[in-house]
């Protein structure tokens, strides 16, 4: 649905080239891999690059798992383990089609998936300076204790 106008990869923490789709290259469908990718909020103070990413992934662990619920039946049953969450961050920043792809059972399904549709706007990701919609798949772990 759309032409590459570009391909391209990660080496070492460094965007060498990247892959969009799109009909030419000022539409870009939802793509992984961009320039400036999309962050949590709360880190603004931070200038250097990689302090700023790990503050960002910092906080958003700490918002996860300071929010998420072991459900009573995956407590009583004995369920752990790692559920798969696909979502996009939207230009804007906000958190749209938040899809679980292993969710362990359908109580931590529909608990990751609220977690994730009620975290705060992010700061948008970028592709040659225009804003991007960008796919992530995030893992969150159950582990009763």
């Amino acid at each position: 649905t759309g032409t590459l106008t570009k391909e391209g990869v990660f080496n070492k923490g460094k965007l060498e080239w990247v892959k969009n789709y799109g009909t030419d290259a000022s539409e870009v469908a939802t793509t992984k891999l961009v320039e400036v990718p999309p962050r949590f909020p709360g880190c603004d103070e931070i200038s250097d690059e990689a302090e700023l990413k790990k503050c960002a992934e910092m906080k958003m662990l700490h918002f996860i798992y300071s929010t998420i619920k072991s459900p009573m039946f995956a407590r009583t049953n004995g369920i752990e383990g790692t559920a798969y969450v696909v979502f996009v961050v939207e230009k804007d920043g906000t958190i749209t089609d938040v899809v679980t792809k292993r969710g362990l059972c359908a109580e931590i399904q529909s608990e990751c998936e609220r977690v994730i549709r009620s975290m705060p706007r992010w700061h948008g990701g970028t592709q040659n300076g225009k804003p991007v919609r960008v796919k992530f798949t995030m893992p969150v772990k159950f582990k009763l204790e």
